[in-house]
């Protein structure tokens, strides 16, 4: 009998891949409340993304809020899958006993999943019962990034956050079933901030690495680039656990972004007019950035972000192309009259190509 993880490494070599596919079908985002509508559309994107994806992970809560033919709709969508492809119930139980294995029965045996993400906060007697089948396999919770986890997850008990004592406990458990991000290469670096220089030379070196070889995945036994880096200030204090404080370092080829010129080259390079320099400012990098930090958020992905998209490419104009914006005569009020209207009209653009 294989472990869980000797399949899931092999379904990742076999395609050279190690996308996970999340089956969230959000009424919001999709535009639409009609539950053929929602069940079509889960169809349709398994069969766009079947050919590169190594897993599939059906959000329970979309599903169980139709009743009984939402329970229908995810036993056709697990069939659906098929078993090519890992199937992983985004369910995250958290209760014990006998409760805690028929929850077990039911995600591995009546519908068929592989592995299922568990919510561990009740203790080893939350876990217990998905283990004992070492071909299923089980994805814990331990630091979310929800702003309101910190209460919780950052309290410490002889200077050791909670959060920390479960990945502990998950590593204890780790015998066939459980995979932990510290398994994977992390990278730590000590600010100066009298020579700042220093540490961003230092960013600069370990996102080039990991663009170069992406260390997930190396450890699955494939090589294949990263796009970068997510750092989070290691701190005492839980206020600075609040993703307001994380930020991103891309490589070269992820990063869409051109560096900034010397304002006297740009000078010498004005654009010759008000359209093209928008469309040097509002490209398809930074774009597609606004989408990752609404990600990297947990924000959701429709138009009830579009404030929090506009908002976030506007600061980062201000912030990345000022001397740009000096050099071309282009302020503030250009920006909301001119830039804010093309981006906003990409924002709605993506939302129906993603429909």
């Amino acid at each position: 009998m294989k472990s869980f993880n000797s399949i899931l490494k092999s379904r990742v070599q076999e395609r050279n891949s190690w996308l996970c596919v999340g089956l969230d079908m959000s009424p919001e985002s999709l535009g639409s409340d009609q539950f053929d509508d929602l069940k079509s559309h889960t169809f349709r994107v398994i069969d766009s993304t079947k050919d590169y994806a190594v897993a599939y992970k059906p959000n329970f809560a979309f599903f169980e809020r139709w009743g009984a033919k939402g329970f229908s709709w995810l036993e056709e969508t697990v069939e659906y899958i098929g078993d090519n492809h890992i199937k992983i119930a985004d369910a995250k139980r958290g209760d014990i006993g006998n409760t805690a294995r028929q929850y077990a029965y039911s995600i591995f045996e009546h519908f068929g999943f592989d592995c299922v993400t568990i919510n561990p906060y009740m203790g080893r007697d939350s876990i217990d019962p998905f283990l004992e089948n070492k071909e299923k396999g089980v994805f814990l919770l331990a630091k979310t990034s929800n702003p309101s986890a910190v209460i919780l997850q950052d309290v410490k008990e002889d200077g050791i956050p909670i959060y920390e004592r479960v990945v502990l406990m998950a590593k204890d458990l780790n015998v066939n079933n459980i995979y932990l991000s510290t398994q994977f290469k992390c990278f730590y670096e000590t600010i100066d901030f009298s020579n700042p220089k220093q540490s961003a030379e230092t960013f600069e070196r370990l996102t080039l690495e990991v663009e170069e070889e992406c260390p997930v995945a190396k450890h699955f036994g494939i090589s294949g680039i990263g796009e970068g880096i997510v750092w989070k200030l290691n701190q005492e204090s839980p206020e600075y656990y609040d993703p307001k404080f994380w930020f991103k370092t891309k490589g070269s080829k992820h990063a869409g972004i051109k560096k900034p010129r010397p304002i006297a080259e740009l000078v010498e390079h004005k654009v010759e007019n008000l359209e093209q320099f928008i469309s040097e400012i509002v490209n398809e990098g930074r774009l597609i950035q606004g989408i990752d930090y609404l990600n990297e958020m947990g924000l959701e992905i429709g138009k009830k972000s579009t404030g929090e998209f506009i908002k976030w490419v506007a600061n980062d104009i201000l912030k990345e192309e000022q001397d740009a914006m000096i050099a071309n005569d282009f302020n503030k009020q250009h920006l909301g009259k001119h830039a804010i209207p093309v981006a906003r009209q990409w924002f709605f653009k993506y939302l129906e190509q993603a429909l």
